[in-house]
């Protein structure tokens, strides 16, 4: 075989290669964006949140720290992703005093951080983000 030949088809292996690569860690990417909660489904029936409610974020940091706000309040913590599933620990937020018009806001700020802090498993759908916890609940986020 000739040299340039080789080097040619060295060098396609190793363009394919690195696209392979690139795919993989593209599909890793998508969990590592900032992410709106949109909807609760669990026993006590589905609560949706309009664009008119507070915040209820998350943002989930390749470098392992996931941050966010909770209603009136931001919120810290480490991430690890393990297999399919969320690792959020040492969560810490500030403490402001929120005022709730719509009923259900104010049972719901308590549990957001409860929650993302039991390891709930994700799946990504399209846009979307969903957490099942230990409880059964799913919790929608939508890419912001």
């Amino acid at each position: 075989m000739k040299p340039v030949l080789l080097i040619k088809g060295l060098a396609t292996a190793a363009c394919l290669l690195l696209m392979g690569c690139a795919q993989l860690s593209g599909a890793d990417n998508s969990l590592y964006h900032d992410w709106r909660l949109i909807e609760v489904q669990g026993d006590e029936g589905n609560f949706e949140l309009g664009d008119s409610d507070p915040r209820f974020t998350l943002r989930l940091d390749r470098e392992g720290s996931a941050s966010g706000h909770v209603a009136c309040n931001q919120w810290r913590g480490v991430l690890e992703v393990e297999s399919n599933a969320l690792d959020i620990s040492n969560a810490s937020s500030t403490r402001a005093r929120c005022r709730f018009e719509r009923e259900g806001l104010q049972a719901l700020e308590p549990r957001y951080l409860g929650q993302l802090q039991d390891q709930p498993v994700y799946v990504l759908r399209d846009n979307e983000l969903y957490l099942t916890t230990d409880t059964g609940e799913q919790w929608r986020f939508v890419r912001r």
